[in-house]
């Protein structure tokens, strides 16, 4: 129960406001993709997007009563997304453009992507691995400069901490470690992401993305992220410790499994991370 006291003990004002902007959101944005859809199918010949809005608390209720579970999975998909990364601006805007994409758009999107790339095997795997690499170094070079030209000052007043103050970049061996990385996506990663792109084209093992796009149940039962910056950033989501929670798991490895931390505070795997973080408290208050 100590787990679980913790986790609850780090929401702030921030993080439950936060939460309930990103659940109305997510719950609008769904609502009104329901309502555009239910008039393109009652007349085809009106454009939806035209179509005069009904009001926001209507739509919502509308969309809950034809299917209250997949609302409910919509919802939680985009406050998912936007906690999994950060809670940031970018997490915000990167959410709301990946939840407005609509079954018309990606019926459309298929066709295209085939005629263009040949097959659409070649397609989404050539997208998919442009998506993954893309993301991957968009994110590192973001902290890159903190590592590199941040002072612990500098870092302070933008509000931001690392989490392993003691470790610096060096700068000789950047070239080397980007070596590695090109060598890690290229020969181990997208191979990984091709390989997944045919399993969900070829089997009926994974989730499928060439006959409609997913339902917003089946893409929360797809979801798992952890973060790797090494900073502390000022938008962070309290409950969601990382990356001080997920570092402390490579320190240890016998602790600390989860993402979000409930599961490891339910069952136990979290106490030795709950005694370093209160033996950290002790010191630094005895160094007050």
């Amino acid at each position: 129960m100590s787990g679980i006291k913790h986790w609850l003990s780090t929401w702030r004002a921030y993080d439950i406001a936060n939460t309930l902007a990103a659940a109305f959101v997510g719950a609008s944005l769904y609502a009104r993709q329901q309502e555009q859809q239910l008039s393109s199918h009652a007349d085809p010949f009106i454009d939806a997007t035209n179509a005069t809005a009904k009001p926001m608390q209507q739509a919502m209720a509308e969309a809950w009563d034809a299917d209250p579970g997949e609302m409910a999975a919509a919802t939680f998909e985009f406050w998912l997304f936007v906690f999994a990364m950060g809670s940031s601006p970018i997490a915000w805007i990167v959410t709301y453009a990946f939840q407005s994409v609509t079954p018309a758009m990606w019926a459309a999107f298929l066709p295209w992507v085939a005629v263009t790339f040949g097959s659409l095997f070649k397609g989404l795997s050539v997208i998919a691995c442009a998506a993954f690499a893309g993301t991957y170094w968009f994110h590192g070079l973001l902290m890159l400069p903190l590592d590199l030209y941040a002072t612990p000052d500098a870092l302070k007043q933008l509000m931001v901490s690392k989490v392993q103050p003691n470790k610096r970049v060096d700068p000789h061996k950047l070239p080397k470690a980007v070596l590695n990385m090109v060598g890690n996506l290229v020969f181990v990663a997208f191979p990984i992401v091709t390989g997944l792109v045919y399993a969900s084209l070829k089997t009926d093992h994974f989730l499928r993305v060439d006959e409609g796009l997913p339902s917003h149940k089946e893409r929360c039962l797809c979801l798992a992220s952890v973060h790797h910056s090494g900073f502390r950033l000022p938008w962070h989501f309290g409950p969601d410790e990382q990356p001080d929670f997920h570092d402390f798991h490579h320190q240890k490895f016998t602790c600390n499994y989860g993402h979000l931390g409930i599961l490891d505070a339910l069952h136990g795997t979290s106490k030795m991370y709950l005694d370093h973080c209160a033996k950290l408290a002790a010191a630094k208050q005895k160094g007050e």
